[in-house]
């Protein structure tokens, strides 16, 4: 499966039977974008995104940034999610266009908020700040994770706020391992 080229990696996306974790492993990432690019099926171009990330496929990132205006969902989550996973600073601007773009698709909010701190998109931080009263436990949960991996003390009562607040699970695990960064980050200054 070494030599595939965009053209089966499509054909073989086509089938019910494909191999994820086989094309995962041996399809070359020229052919990968190639494929991404050409995919007329959602669920192809939302496979491929999946396996770009998992390959931290770093010149995948232009691509994978034309997925985050995809018309289908799943598409733009998995796009999202990948852009994290690869941690290309070039796609802040269009991960925080999105972001701020999605309040009706908590969703795609929710994957942009984390991919917001992964990239390492410092502008987006008021936005995440103001993401910890959102009403969807998902969205506050992941801008805490990205408040906390981008040390930003700033956010720290806002943090603390949010926890006040926080009935469910995930946000309140996101923000305490998120002040607990920021106390460390604190801590070594």
């Amino acid at each position: 499966m070494k030599h595939l080229k965009a053209v089966d990696i499509l054909e073989l996306l086509e089938t019910e039977d494909y191999d994820l974790w086989q094309l995962r492993r041996d399809a070359p990432i020229k052919e990968l974008i190639q494929a991404l690019q050409t995919a007329t099926n959602p669920e192809a171009r939302d496979s491929i995104c999946y396996v770009l990330g998992k390959r931290y496929a770093k010149s995948a990132a232009p691509a994978i940034i034309e997925c985050l205006s995809d018309e289908d969902e799943r598409v733009r989550h998995s796009a999202a999610e990948a852009l994290g996973s690869i941690r290309n600073p070039i796609a802040g601007e269009p991960l925080m266009r999105l972001f701020l773009n999605t309040y009706d698709d908590p969703g795609t909010q929710n994957w942009c908020a984390s991919a917001l701190g992964a990239v390492g998109y410092r502008p987006a931080i008021p936005y995440l700040i103001e993401a910890l009263k959102s009403p969807n436990f998902w969205v506050c949960g992941a801008s805490a994770w990205s408040l906390g991996y981008l040390r930003v003390v700033v956010a720290e009562d806002a943090l603390r706020e949010a926890l006040a607040q926080a009935t469910d699970w995930y946000p309140k695990t996101r923000i305490l391992e998120a002040l607990d960064l920021i106390k460390t980050a604190k801590e070594q200054t």
